[in-house]
């Protein structure tokens, strides 16, 4: 027991330095104790005593704290395994209305939000905020403020703007219940400032975001790339309100950072689409704003290299559209650049530890949302094991691979493509055109080996995805007729 309280802190602290890694291998360790001593007092004491609700209740603790840390490092499938076995614990031995409970559905909420799968997560959310509401936590609670900034999220990624901002201006209400620790704490937040901006209250959000960002300014220490978040919120407040010279100013500080976010969340299940609808919401404002630089014939300092807006822009695209599949590419590519076949077969070990696990998490997330008798407890345990195993395979194979070949991991992660690039792979007599389609209009770049032409359609993304199913639908030889 008391090593376990004592992994459990350590781990506490790695992850409040940041290193997730060391703290996942103390979480694990923390929970390996709080079995054992749970076995240890169930042969004791027995399967009835009262210190066995204290017992279980920190295995159920020590799942739900691993599975946030797996979630931190975006291996959202195996983060729900450990978070759902939590839950499983707590509900064997608390009411549904209990803050434990709360807390733990609203992170598997999160988890399932971060998976793209939006229906799950608004019910599993509600489910939380209802669960507090019923056990009348104080308006004030932090945890309350919490859950309903969390559905609020969730309800901006599925386009539900209005219920959103009526959810972050509850939260604000709650939050002021309590002068003391509001002065303490306020309740700003940036994805507040982004449903300001989708109601129409764009210089709200500006004011909003501007506080936020001299906030980071004021303390001594503040994670890289939620500061660069805040200054890429910050700049899509004041592109909507229609100061774009200032708007240039913070999306030139703000994007280099998380460009290289991008790269460092390679791993794991991916960005996580929380954190891609963010991205996608900044790198679309900037590219509204590039397009009136192009209109306006007026150049920009560029965050890819480039002054040109157009050029600029099909840089920019070209970051917002990365998928698994140009990953998958780019890691075909530089296995076939390494300069032995002994370096490529260790590359191709590493992808493939990579891949496997991500697979296996998948699948181990499916074994354990089946019903309770009908999960396969000695199959998903060996699951776990194969997965740590390859972790550890991976890291090493890396560490390999970087020593004698160091210029793997630039491969691994390139930069953006540019139009210099494909112009340059052009044949005299060839043509290519480029398409992306935003949220409220399309890009197009058409090129030849020697010029660019570049234009907006104004279509907006759902207004595509609506022609596409009614094509869709003409297609569709399901009673034998066209």
């Amino acid at each position: 027991s008391v090593l376990g309280q004592w992994t459990k802190y350590s781990a506490y602290l790695q992850e409040l330095y940041g290193n997730f890694a060391e703290a996942e291998r103390l979480r694990r360790e923390s929970l390996r104790h709080a079995r054992a001593y749970l076995e240890l007092r169930t042969r004791l004491n027995g399967s009835e005593h009262l210190i066995l609700r204290v017992a279980s209740g920190n295995v159920a603790s020590c799942l739900r704290l691993l599975g946030n840390n797996l979630a931190a490092q975006g291996r959202y499938s195996e983060a729900e395994v450990y978070v759902r076995e939590s839950l499983s614990l707590m509900l064997a031995r608390s009411s549904r209305e209990s803050p434990h409970v709360a807390r733990t559905l609203g992170n598997l909420g999160n988890i399932r939000m971060q998976q793209g799968r939006l229906d799950d997560a608004e019910k599993l959310l509600r489910q939380s905020l209802s669960a507090l509401e019923r056990g009348q936590v104080r308006s004030a609670s932090p945890g309350l403020a919490e859950r309903r900034a969390d559905l609020a999220f969730v309800l901006m990624m599925r386009d539900r703007w209005p219920e959103a901002l009526a959810l972050f201006e509850a939260r604000d209400q709650g939050l002021r219940s309590d002068p003391a620790q509001f002065a303490r704490t306020g309740s700003l937040r940036s994805d507040w400032a982004l449903s300001l901006i989708r109601n129409g209250r764009a210089a709200e959000a500006a004011e909003m975001m501007q506080r936020i960002v001299n906030h980071y300014r004021r303390v001594p220490y503040a994670d890289p790339q939620v500061v660069a978040r805040a200054n890429g919120i910050y700049a899509v407040a004041l592109a909507a309100k229609g100061d774009d010279a200032q708007a240039l100013a913070v999306f030139e500080r703000a994007l280099p950072p998380l460009l290289g976010q991008i790269a460092d969340d390679a791993e794991g299940d991916g960005l996580g689409a929380g954190r891609q609808f963010r991205m996608t919401l900044i790198f679309e404002a900037y590219l509204e704003l590039l397009a009136r630089q192009q209109a306006r014939n007026q150049p920009v300092s560029g965050v890819t290299g480039s002054s040109d807006p157009v050029a600029e822009a099909f840089s920019i695209a070209d970051v917002a559209r990365g998928s698994a599949v140009q990953r998958a590419v780019v890691a075909s590519s530089a296995r076939a650049s390494l300069p032995d076949a002994e370096l490529a077969a260790l590359a191709r070990q590493e992808q493939d530890a990579g891949n496997r696990r991500l697979e296996l998490g998948k699948l181990l997330a499916r074994l354990a949302s089946a019903a309770e008798g009908q999960r396969l407890d000695s199959v998903m345990a060996d699951i776990r094991r194969e997965m740590e195993s390859l972790a550890e395979k991976q890291a090493s194979l890396r560490k390999t691979l970087a020593a004698r070949y160091p210029d793997y991991l630039r491969l691994i992660d390139p930069k953006p493509a540019t139009l210099a690039e494909l112009q340059g792979a052009l044949q005299p007599d060839e043509a290519a055109v480029a398409i992306y389609i935003g949220r409220e209009q399309a890009y197009v770049w058409t090129l030849n080996h020697r010029q660019t032409a570049f234009r907006t359609v104004p279509l907006s993304r759902q207004a595509i995805e609506r022609h596409v199913r009614r094509l869709r639908e003409t297609l569709n030889l399901e009673d034998g007729t066209l």
